[in-house]
């Protein structure tokens, strides 16, 4: 008979956890069993530009918490928004490590955007293809993946620098 390794199991709270994961609810209600009318009225409540930024960065990757758990005690939202202003250009993206596929090749996809600071239909036909086939696995997001939306995500990954001051702004919002 094979031994278990000693396995430990810690928990950890801060609103850090609960500011993404609220914005995560906020996007997918249907997954959480909530109406979606209750959480579109919620979102409506955001200016215009601030609400459709969330959508791309909220509404197509999953939650980082990897990163709020680096985060220095007490990992409170406070402490997720500092974090996030020290970072300059393509660093938070990074620190993040928004993905809206957790697998290698889609974030070597995703690096190499960043790198090149641009994309082309092949690399969108890969994203999206990738993504299709992650969804099988419910490894991603929810939501139908649309050409529309990897162009999103790629273009987020093309020009990081662009969006680092409005994203800040918008989780502060």
């Amino acid at each position: 008979m094979a031994l278990q390794p000693d396995i430990k199991i810690t928990w950890e709270q801060g609103t850090a956890y609960d500011l993404f994961a609220s914005l995560h609810v906020l996007h997918f209600p249907d997954e959480y069993g909530l109406r979606g009318a209750w959480a579109a009225g919620v979102r409506s409540r955001l200016p215009n530009e601030v609400r459709e930024l969330l959508d791309v960065v909220i509404g197509n990757f999953n939650l980082p918490l990897a990163w709020i758990h680096s985060l220095p005690e007490p990992k409170d939202a406070s402490t997720a928004l500092l974090a996030l202003k020290r970072l300059a250009g393509k660093e938070w993206l990074a620190a993040l490590q928004l993905s809206p596929v957790d697998s290698e090749e889609c974030r070597g996809l995703l690096d190499e955007t960043m790198q090149e600071g641009k994309w082309d239909q092949d690399r969108l036909a890969l994203l999206v293809r990738l993504w299709r086939l992650a969804d099988g696995r419910k490894l991603v997001v929810p939501g139908a993946v649309t050409e529309e939306r990897a162009a999103r995500v790629l273009d987020l990954y093309a020009a990081p620098e662009k969006y680092s001051g409005q994203v800040l702004t918008a989780l502060e919002t």
